[in-house]
Parts: C-alpha cells; sequence; structure tokens
C-alpha cells in the first residue's frame, strides 16, 4: 500500500475546481477550527477519475490552539455513478410523462 500523499502533493491528486474548494476549507478550518465535509473529484495517476468524500477538523494543543489538522477520505465513486444513472432515469421520465400519451 502506498502512503497517503502529503498537503503538498494534492494540488498534483484532486481536479482544480475540488482542489481550490479543499484549499479553502483546509484554510478555513487552520484559521478557525471548523470543520468541513466535501465531495471531491480526485485525478488517479493513469487518468482515470474518482470521488471521494473528504471530511477534515483542527488539532488542537494543551492551550486550545490549533496546530494542524485531521481528516479522511471515503470513495463514493460507485454512489456518485448511481446518482447521475436516477438523475437521467428521472429526466427521461419526466420528458416522456410531459409528451403525455400517443
Amino acid at each position: 500500500m502506498l502512503p497517503a500523499p502529503t498537503y503538498a502533493e494534492h494540488p498534483n491528486i484532486y481536479a482544480p475546481e475540488s482542489w481550490d474548494l479543499l484549499k479553502e476549507s483546509v484554510e478555513r478550518a487552520m484559521k478557525t477550527g471548523e470543520t468541513y465535509e466535501l465531495e471531491l473529484k480526485l485525478i488517479r495517476p493513469e487518468g482515470t477519475t474518482r470521488w471521494v468524500n473528504a471530511f477534515g477538523g483542527a488539532t488542537y494543543d494543551n492551550h486550545g490552539r490549533i496546530e494542524g489538522l485531521h481528516g479522511t477520505i471515503q470513495d463514493i465513486t460507485d454512489r456518485k455513478h448511481i446518482e447521475d444513472e436516477l438523475r437521467e432515469s428521472e429526466g427521461k421520465f419526466s420528458a416522456a410523462f410531459h409528451r403525455g400519451p400517443k
């Protein structure tokens, strides 16, 4: 198993819009302690796309000051594909319903 990427490697892992969202959330968490939960698009080294749910929050020292962040990611690619299929199916049903009987 490969080690987890460092934060400095993250811009190369995520799609640009996902990286921007993650970076903004991490910066806010480091300033305010606010937690974040995001759906992010990840680009694997071979070019395939995955979707992940990222959760992060602040880690505090003994004086209550923020000293870093902790977090996890969970692969939600299968769920995203099912949601896309459901939306497509609903769109087809809605279009057929609005056309009415022949």
